[in-house]
């Protein structure tokens, strides 16, 4: 039987924030809202989306070393950015933000 895949521990205490242009986006379109909803959920089970292999291979290095993360997702209404942030090397990410790349 193949295992689930789960949200990683080091973010599942993250605390999910999202900008004012993807909160507006988000309030006005359903499909929107629920696709930023999966892409923060898979960004939680360590699933890069659309990151190239490149940063997608940074991820994991970063994960062993607490560093941030980031990762790309598409949407109908384009690509969206997820960004983990972790104040200390020793503690769990605390933040993950969702944002457009013009809000980069």
């Amino acid at each position: 039987m193949k295992e689930t895949p789960a949200i990683d521990s080091r973010l599942a205490t993250a605390n999910v924030m999202v900008t004012a242009g993807i909160h507006a986006r988000m309030r006005d379109d359903p499909q929107f809202h629920m696709e930023v909803v999966i892409a923060v959920t898979k960004f939680e089970m360590l699933d890069w989306g659309d990151t190239c292999q490149t940063d997608a291979q940074t991820n994991e290095i970063c994960l062993a070393n607490h560093d941030r993360l980031f990762a790309v997702y598409h949407t109908s209404v384009g690509k969206i950015y997820i960004i983990a942030d972790a104040v200390k090397n020793d503690k769990p990410y605390e933040t993950i933000t969702v944002l457009f790349p013009s809000e980069y």
